[in-house]
């Protein structure tokens, strides 16, 4: 089933195996990327653990009611004109689609790092804007957004193209790091911690990155949930 319930149950199976096969050693990281950002909120905010250290939204939209009417709107023509007509909101409730991250973004506590480019036409930075600013208004304060221009060409799935990326996803890891270290949380370490980020061009999907080495952490992709 592509019924909401049904896939954030598997992403927590997904999550509860990867919690296994890491162990306590290593950071770990959800990323969700279009669709898959949506199902990341929901599957983080379902977790019974709490060792995930960072949430990353690559591409994300606010609800899927929103990006339904904006591709509505785009379309032009009679998908315009049904745009009134269509109850959007209610037929995603009644098909477990609605996908509201922006009503529980806000009450995540770990950090957030939502990246989004200027020139996607398939999810406009609005809507992202607005995910980020219900989190704030919401009270949510570990949130960092960064929006790549568009004359970087990066549209919806070339983000994981972007200069610096992997170094400011580091320094995010770093700034976990740092703030549970101050709350006196075991075992800190100062060792660079890598994060692989494998791209699914086709759907959204989530990502954890890690594997226990010999006394340290490498990064390992250990595979991914599609949507």
């Amino acid at each position: 089933s592509l019924a909401q319930t049904s896939l954030v149950l598997d992403c927590l199976a997904a999550l509860a195996w990867l919690q296994r096969e890491a162990g306590q050693c290593c950071r770990l990281v959800v990323w969700g990327h279009s669709m898959g950002a949506a199902l990341a909120v929901q599957t983080v905010a379902r977790a019974r653990h709490t060792d995930i250290h960072e949430l990353v939204l690559e591409s994300p939209f606010n609800n899927l009611t929103e990006e339904v009417e904006e591709v509505l709107r785009q379309g032009g023509g009679y998908r315009r004109l049904l745009l009134p007509l269509l109850p959007v909101s209610k037929l995603l409730a009644r098909a477990d689609l609605s996908f509201s991250s922006d009503s529980l973004l806000a009450s995540l506590q770990l950090p957030v790092l939502l990246l989004h480019a200027e020139d996607d036409p398939t999810i406009p930075l609005r809507l992202a804007q607005r995910l980020a600013s219900a989190a704030r208004e919401g009270g949510k304060t570990n949130l960092r957004m960064e929006v790549f221009g568009k004359e970087l060409g990066l549209g919806h799935n070339n983000i994981f193209r972007a200069e610096g990326l992997g170094e400011m996803v580091r320094e995010e890891l770093g700034l976990v790091e740092e703030k549970r270290g101050e709350k006196g949380v075991e075992g800190q370490r100062s060792r660079e911690q890598g994060v692989v980020k494998e791209k699914s061009r086709e759907q959204g999907r989530l990502v954890g990155a890690l594997l226990q080495g010999e006394g340290r952490c490498e990064p390992r992709a250990w595979g991914d949930s599609h949507v």
